[in-house]
């Protein structure tokens, strides 16, 4: 399967790890962002517009998509309206406390789970060793 994660860019360490432990069992993680630093500006920089380009791209291409919430953040929002707006993706989950913070995390489509370990155990993935702190 295709996963996307999404998330602020705090938690980005943690999700490579996830991510690479997924890469490890056979799926495969379209989240390009966890593996870029920070851009110096996003004023008219032809690079970040090819990346934002490329989101959208990973974001409809997942079949399984993660957020996982936090008490801030922006662009993981439109992560997830571009997700829900995808008929292909299979599922998409939000996980932890701050799971209901907007309307769209309200939506039908959207599994609200309480830790990346339940969203393991729907997906029958079985990861040994992730110790995740978020």
């Amino acid at each position: 399967m295709k996963w996307y994660l999404a998330s602020r860019t705090r938690h980005q360490t943690t999700l490579r790890a996830l991510a690479d432990k997924l890469t490890e069992v056979g799926e495969e993680v379209l989240s390009e962002w966890l593996y870029v630093e920070k851009f110096n500006s996003f004023e008219n920089n032809p690079e970040v517009t090819a990346f934002s380009e490329r989101i959208v791209e990973q974001v409809l291409e997942a079949d399984i998509f993660v957020l996982i919430s936090d008490s801030e953040g922006t662009d993981m929002f439109v992560e997830l309206g571009i997700a829900l707006s995808n008929s292909k993706a299979n599922k998409i989950y939000i996980v932890g406390e701050d799971s209901k913070r907007s309307l769209m995390q309200l939506h039908p489509a959207v599994f609200h789970v309480q830790d990346i370990q339940e969203v393991l155990e729907n997906e029958d993935i079985l990861l040994n060793d992730l110790e995740l702190d978020f």
